[in-house]
């Protein structure tokens, strides 16, 4: 048995799967609002760069599954080519939000939940908790990671022994899930 003191993924867990958007202060939702038009506006940017012709590549060979939408595409895709296109597009500039210890998790909490909100006919209200839920688990972990590089006086002088920008984006992610936005197994198979 776990020490409920120590059990931080429990805590992360609890967090991720109680949140009501009725307790979240106005402006929380309107920075959620925001980002969500930024990775939106990111996503739009980059459909006229190569990562789209490749990230439509990758959507084609994972099959059409009119399932979710994909940015500047006319043909709906399967949940999964419709999650890597939008996340590759989504920060594939560079031009994405930045936690200020260095992370990008929009990309992640946003793409999700537009596809998971798109494949379950999510209200809007569903969608913005699971945005909300998604960037504050992201922000979490990456707050508790800390910076990706290390400076002294304004000069790199290293990184982190756990390179980390990968965790926080995969909690912004999986976030989803806990917010009745669940992935579809189905759809994430082959698609005939």
């Amino acid at each position: 048995m776990s020490d409920t003191s120590t059990d931080l993924t429990g805590a992360l867990a609890r967090f991720g799967s109680t949140l009501d958007l009725g307790d979240v202060p106005a402006e929380v939702k309107a920075d959620a609002r925001r980002l969500l038009l930024d990775s939106i506006g990111c996503m739009i940017s980059a459909t006229r760069t190569r990562m789209a012709l490749i990230s439509d590549g990758l959507v084609d060979f994972l099959r059409h599954g009119n399932v979710a939408s994909v940015a500047a595409r006319k043909q709906h895709a399967s949940l999964a080519g419709a999650l890597y296109a939008n996340g590759r597009l989504a920060n594939c500039t560079d031009l994405d939000e930045t936690f200020p210890v260095g992370h990008h998790f929009g990309v992640a909490a946003v793409v999700a939940a537009l596809a998971l909100a798109e494949v379950h006919k999510a209200a809007g209200s569903r969608f913005l908790q699971a945005v909300i839920t998604g960037y504050e688990l992201a922000g979490r972990v990456a707050s508790a990671l800390g910076l990706l590089m290390l400076f002294t006086e304004g000069r790199l002088t290293g990184f982190p022994v756990v390179y980390s920008c990968s965790a926080s984006v995969m909690f912004a992610a999986v976030s989803r899930t806990g917010k009745g936005l669940p992935i579809p197994l189905l759809a994430l198979q082959d698609q005939h």
